[in-house]
């Protein structure tokens, strides 16, 4: 099936209260208008102004299938510009990050500068005047919509929408806590960060994130051995320590996990509520390096104040369709599909300004025992992925559940519902966006 022959009843037919199609996993004619309806419409996050610290520095970027740049100009604005060459559109910005004076494209040598202007072009009496690319004002072209909060870069190929404060609504407060964690009040993004690649669709990443069921079942090895680990006093450094406390707080009952709490939102955004809840992983743990980074936050912003900050025990944030914040560990995933069974998922580490050192190293091992390659954890969860995306895309039953807690998450109002922690209430928040942006056809 073509996405042409997708219209707006055939669209809201795959989606119900309980359960959602599996062609939303395996169609690529459903991938395609994915790419046009969902991530060239909503606000994207594409870059954190801590990449672009200085004039010439960018980012090679995506929306959806979209190749971008991110790039702060001499004037210190930042442009998000199309990746393509308005020659023959080669990709001019080869590079992950850099720092440039001007992009060259490597295909016929056209120059641009940082705000996507178009500099030069080789051999220019190869063209009449009528025909001259610069005088003609051709360029790298800017995205519709560029907006950013809070140091986040986000980004719409609409030109028309909600403002991103309005499309971001109370998930503002994922970026506001974790910024607000930083004693000096800025944070920068460090270090390379991961990517893993798997053979499955995106929003499998996105399920998976808020849902508190699966770790006792899918993470059961890890969970085993940071269980058996924990029993006895242990001889191992404090950042072994931190990975097998991690581990064996996977293996919390699901009535415990209850108690951690979920919320939806509109416009897909969800979280869940926080479930380390002892030793070095707890919310506020007992150690000097702890006590020395609150002494630093209470100074700046007071008890009250710094006890609300560290009180907000949020452990995934999802800003929908790609964007996933843990406040607490410092740490963010940005989600890229790549086709409708493959996806690329990048993981990042901030530093806290004002912090100190061991706050970070503490933030690096929680990135690296849940998502680097090498994770018990992450292995876990892109198998799973990839056995879904075989087993939803070889035929048999239509149907994919999404129904526990149904009817008994609480309306908030405006759209906004609360849950215990194993509901399925922000996999339901995001199809409802789904869907909203998908049926937007005649």
């Amino acid at each position: 099936m073509s996405k042409d022959s997708l219209n707006r009843q055939s669209i809201k037919a795959m989606v119900r209260p309980d359960r959602v199609h599996r062609r939303l996993y395996t169609d690529p004619a459903i991938f395609a208008l994915e790419m046009e309806r969902i991530f060239a419409c909503a606000w994207v996050f594409v870059a954190h102004e801590s990449q672009l610290g200085e004039p010439g520095e960018y980012v090679r970027t995506r929306i959806g299938s979209t190749p971008l740049i991110a790039v702060r100009h001499g004037d210190g604005m930042i442009h998000v510009l199309y990746n393509r060459c308005a020659h023959r559109g080669m990709m001019p910005c080869q590079a992950p990050r850099g720092r440039v004076r001007r992009f060259v494209c490597p295909y016929h040598g056209w120059a641009y500068d940082t705000d996507g202007r178009l500099l030069g072009i080789p051999s220019p009496e190869g063209y009449l005047e009528e025909h001259n690319p610069v005088r003609h004002g051709d360029g790298l072209t800017a995205v519709s919509r560029t907006a950013i909060y809070r140091g986040f870069v986000f980004a719409s190929l609409a030109e028309d929408g909600p403002d991103l404060e309005t499309y971001l609504g109370p998930s503002a407060a994922a970026i506001d806590n974790l910024i607000d964690r930083a004693p000096d009040g800025t944070i920068e993004l460090e270090g390379g960060g991961f990517r893993q690649d798997y053979a499955g669709n995106w929003k499998f990443h996105l399920d998976n994130s808020n849902d508190l069921v699966h770790p006792a079942f899918v993470h059961e090895s890890s969970v085993q051995c940071g269980e058996a680990a924990m029993t006895e006093p242990s001889t191992m450094d404090t950042a072994t320590d931190q990975a097998l406390a991690m581990f064996a707080a996977n293996g919390i009952p699901l009535e415990r996990m209850n108690d951690s709490g979920t919320r939806g939102f509109p416009n897909g955004h969800s979280f869940i509520g926080g479930f380390y809840e002892s030793g070095i992983i707890a919310a506020e743990p007992d150690t000097p390096e702890f006590s020395e980074y609150k002494a630093a936050l209470v100074t700046r912003l007071g008890e009250e104040r710094a006890g609300e900050v560290l009180g907000w025990d949020i452990y995934n944030h999802i800003i929908y369709p790609n964007l996933i914040i843990n406040p607490r560990f410092q740490s963010m995933r940005v989600v890229e599909p790549v086709e409708v069974n493959r996806t690329i998922a990048h993981s990042y580490c901030f530093r806290l300004a004002g912090a100190p050192e061991s706050l970070y190293h503490s933030a690096v091992r929680f990135l690296t025992t849940l998502n680097s390659p090498a994770s018990l954890i992450a292995t876990d969860d892109l198998a799973v992925y990839e056995a879904m995306q075989t087993a939803l895309s070889a035929g048999g039953p239509e149907w994919v559940n999404t129904a526990r807690q149904l009817g008994q998450d609480k309306a908030l109002g405006n759209e906004v519902f609360d849950g215990v922690g194993t509901s399925e209430l922000p996999i339901r928040a995001q199809y409802r966006a789904w869907l909203e942006l998908m049926a937007n056809t005649p």
